[in-house]
Parts: C-alpha cells; sequence; structure tokens
C-alpha cells in the first residue's frame, strides 16, 4: 500500500513538472476560476520578462560588476580580519584561530607639523561617479590640483569602471559610454586614462613640491575618503608614494567657517558668489581648484595659522580600515 501511494505521488509530481499548472488542475477535477488564470498568465508574463533580461549584455556585465565587487569586499575583510576571515577557512590543515588581530587605530585628527614650517599647499578637487550613498564608495572619474605658490595645475580624466549616475552626468557632464572605454565631457570628447595610470601620475607631480598640504573643500567627509580609500585598494606602493610626498590634509570648510563667518551656506559655489563677488563653473574640478586657490588666498593666513586646521593623511585611512571592519563602507575597484 505504501508502495503504491510514493508511485502515485511520483506520477503526480511528473505531471506537474511537464504540464502547465492550469492543465493539471483540470484534470484533477479543479477547474480553475478567472482569478487564478489571471494570475497564472501575469507570473509566466514575469518569468518570461525576467529569461530575458537575463540574456541582455548589460545584465549580464552586471552579473560580472557584482562578482567582482564581492571578490574585492572579502579580499578587503581577509585582509583586516586576519586568517579567521580567509575563504574555506574549515578545510585547511592548520588554522590559528586563537590569535585576535590587532585592533584597527581610530583617526586621530590633530594638526600637523612640519620640518620646514613651510607648506607647499595644493588646492585637490575630484568628480566621481556619484556620492557616498550608503556603503559604496564611488569611482573617480576625474582629479585636479593646484599648487597655490607655482600656480602649477594638474588635470586628467579617469575611466571608471562602475556606469555614472544620471545625477553625477547632469551635475559635471562627464558622460561615459556603456563599454567604459570612451568618455565625453560636455558633449566632446576627451583622452581618458585607467585609474592605475591616473593615481600614478598624480602622486609623482607631486615630488617637485615639499611638504605637499592637500587641501580640498569638504574633504574630510568626501574627497579626501575616496582618494584613500581608492589608494587603498590600488596597493601598498600607491599608499607609500602619498605617505612620502603629502605631509597632511586640510578641510578648507573648517578654515572658512572661521574666516568668513555669517555666510548664508559654506556651499563653495556659494563662497565664491559672497566672498569673491564673482561666479564660476562648479563641478569642473580644474575649475574648483583655481576657485577654491582663490578662496584659501583671501583667507589671508598665514602658514602655521593654516596649518592648524590640517591633520595627517593617515588619519584618514585608519578611518577608513575602521569603517570597512565595521562594514559601514564597501571598496570594489579592480586594479
Amino acid at each position: 500500500m505504501k508502495e503504491e501511494a510514493t508511485s502515485q505521488s511520483i506520477m503526480l509530481i511528473s505531471a506537474i513538472s511537464i504540464k502547465p499548472t492550469l492543465t493539471v488542475n483540470e484534470e484533477a477535477g479543479l477547474s480553475p476560476g478567472k482569478y487564478t488564470q489571471k494570475y497564472a498568465a501575469k507570473q509566466m508574463k514575469q518569468r518570461l520578462r525576467i529569461e530575458e533580461r537575463s540574456k541582455l549584455p548589460s545584465t549580464k556585465k552586471r552579473r560580472v560588476q557584482l562578482k567582482q565587487e564581492r571578490n574585492v569586499t572579502q579580499c578587503a575583510f581577509q585582509a583586516l580580519e586576519g586568517d579567521t576571515y580567509e575563504s574555506e577557512i574549515g578545510l585547511a590543515d592548520e588554522v590559528d584561530i586563537e590569535q585576535i588581530p590587532d585592533p584597527v587605530p581610530r583617526g586621530v585628527f590633530k594638526p600637523v607639523t612640519l620640518s620646514t614650517g613651510d607648506p607647499s599647499l595644493v588646492m585637490f578637487d575630484l568628480e566621481t561617479t556619484d556620492l557616498i550613498r550608503g556603503r559604496q564608495m564611488p569611482h573617480i572619474t576625474q582629479l585636479a590640483a593646484l599648487e597655490l605658490k607655482t600656480g602649477s595645475v594638474y588635470n586628467t580624466y579617469i575611466l571608471p569602471k562602475v556606469p555614472i549616475t544620471e545625477e553625477a552626468m547632469n551635475t559635471t557632464g562627464i558622460v561615459v559610454n556603456s563599454d567604459l572605454d570612451k568618455m565625453t565631457v560636455h558633449g566632446k570628447e576627451v583622452d581618458a586614462v585607467n585609474i592605475t595610470s591616473a593615481l600614478t601620475d598624480f602622486l609623482t607631480w607631486f615630488k617637485v613640491f615639499q611638504d605637499v598640504v592637500l587641501v580640498a573643500h569638504n574633504g574630510r567627509k568626501f574627497d579626501f575618503l575616496v582618494l584613500m580609500s581608492t589608494l587603498h585598494t590600488s596597493s601598498l606602493k600607491m599608499t607609500t608614494m602619498l605617505f612620502s610626498t603629502v605631509s597632511g590634509f586640510i578641510d578648507s570648510l573648517g578654515v572658512f567657517k572661521k574666516v568668513f563667518s555669517g555666510q548664508p551656506n559654506y556651499k563653495q559655489e556659494t563662497l565664491v558668489k559672497t566672498v569673491l563677488n564673482t561666479t564660476y563653473n562648479a563641478h569642473d574640478a580644474t575649475e574648483d581648484v583655481k576657485t577654491l586657490g582663490m578662496l584659501i588666498k583671501q583667507a589671508n593666513l598665514s602658514d602655521s595659522q593654516i596649518l592648524q586646521f590640517s591633520f595627517p593623511p593617515i588619519s584618514v585611512l585608519h578611518s577608513v580600515h575602521s569603517a570597512m571592519r565595521n562594514r559601514k563602507i564597501l571598496l570594489h575597484y579592480m586594479f
């Protein structure tokens, strides 16, 4: 009796797997109502749409990007957490699960002291694929800098490895094609390089200056975080290069709140209008660094005074490490 019931169950399951649901219901004497028929047709259309969408090149590319992001995240946590976070840890013969990794120090944002006391102030700005949203760090699309004393300017466009959001494209005018290998700025094609070349050239550009201090508006919450996060995922060599040439960071937001008190707000566009009585092409990194330099000059602070607003680059790196350990941010560059 038990074997007969099992055989009937298998036959029923086979019929369900082969025949459409409506046909099986009718043969079982369960004639479906109109609602059931409409619902089944709706579900079938949805499955077909999903199946067609999964075959699109853009969907396949997105799956590859997500896989790369997972790999980078895994590697980042593995580096921070030690052996106990390694993949397939249970398959290893000998694993040290007793040794607890050293704690990640928090960033200490105290003023830096220079041996010469004569900083090379370098205005610095980034344009990116998006803002920092949730746990996702954006990719850099433009990097510009201006050394204040000499007026030397650095600028480069960078091909991101993720699409640019519509909001960012409308704000900056920077657009990349679907293959992420060509870039236009306000409709004109520009030469753009990969992130590794851009960072290497940028760090090499610093070498002609002594005691470099990078200045960025709202840099502590955005530009410096994005820069250090990108360097961190690139290589130890690039991070070491920055530490050897850059002595400190300054967020000009704190400087301007102190010097230009009583402003309606402290956006750079607003300060350029109220303090310098002019306007400029905002969200172009080269224009941003030029006007930032004009605002710093207008502040008329001595080297010792402006260094009071500085902090060491390693403090930002420690903040990035801490955020990664607490899983507050994800770094997804693939080099």
